[in-house]
């Protein structure tokens, strides 16, 4: 009897060992905490990853104050052939502010925008930008002096060729002084 029960015990102890786990895939974790971020680009998660570029190290995530208006920020959230960046001319403030259309550029805008840049398999660059009202970013937490924010965002991104990307459920975590 003794020796039929340890053979119970050990056919239960190799079988219950030798089941197989779940193969199935685990979506991605979403980044929480300081100086994070992420989207979801046509349904696709996309989490911002350093990467290097030719001899140059291109953070996840950073952001200046180029823009003319003196509380204006431009936020980059970067990977390997795919960015998206944000320029609010105020963050002063917390609140939904509305992304429009402008002939883009880097330092000059003078509106609220959103942009996305896209590397195809060809190695060329695609650009899609908002156009009158096709997004929106709210700051929802701002610290006293301006360098701590989160908040959300969503937008349209239009190509010239009227393409468009659906950016929804993004989510930024920012801390200027350690960005």
């Amino acid at each position: 009897m003794k020796k039929y029960l340890k053979f119970t015990a050990f056919m239960i102890f190799i079988f219950a060992t030798s089941c197989s786990k779940d193969d199935t895939p685990q979506e991605e974790q979403l980044p929480t905490g300081e100086n994070t971020a992420y989207y979801y680009l046509d349904g696709q998660l996309i989490v911002p990853k350093s990467y290097t570029a030719g001899i140059s190290h291109v953070k996840a995530i950073d952001a200046n104050d180029c823009i003319p208006a003196s509380n204006g920020f431009n936020l980059y959230l970067n990977n390997s052939g795919l960015s998206i960046n944000i320029h609010l001319l105020d963050r002063s403030q917390t609140g939904t502010f509305v992304l429009n259309s402008n002939n883009y550029s880097f330092c000059g805008n003078t509106i609220n925008i959103g942009l996305l840049s896209s590397q195809d398999s060809n190695n060329q660059w695609n650009y899609f930008v908002t156009k009158t009202s096709s997004g929106t970013v709210t700051i929802e937490n701002l610290s006293p002096d301006n360098r701590k924010f989160s908040g959300t965002f969503q937008m349209d991104v239009y190509s010239n060729t009227n393409e468009v990307k659906h950016i929804t459920n993004g989510h930024f975590n920012i801390n200027l002084d350690t960005l």
